[in-house]
């Protein structure tokens, strides 16, 4: 039964890191009129796609260090922190609800 919670809690991460990397997205371009659906994502300051890797921002900003990959330019704490809290309120409201 352990294992089972423990899976469900790494599903309930990736979904959560995946909604709140798209939200952050959405936050970002839509006041700037960008495409959030067929555009890939993009270093802001390079304009270099990013590999499949790097479309994490939690784990990018951390593994990289704070640094785009590809330009090496510092980059911006607002998309790993949303996506970070993001992430923590879909855990919490998926089992703070999950007897419903």
């Amino acid at each position: 039964m352990e294992i089972l919670n423990i899976f469900f809690y790494i599903i309930l991460f990736a979904m959560g890191i995946t909604f709140g990397s798209f939200y952050t997205l959405a936050l970002y371009r839509i006041p700037k009129r960008q495409d959030i659906t067929h555009t890939h994502s993009y270093c802001p300051n390079c304009n270099h796609k990013l590999g499949f890797l790097d479309l994490i921002p939690v784990f990018s900003y951390i593994f990289l260090g704070a640094k785009c990959k590809y330009c090496k330019n510092k980059t911006k704490i607002f998309h790993s922190r949303n996506s970070f809290w993001l992430t923590i309120c879909f855990i919490w409201i998926f089992t703070k609800f999950k007897h419903i």
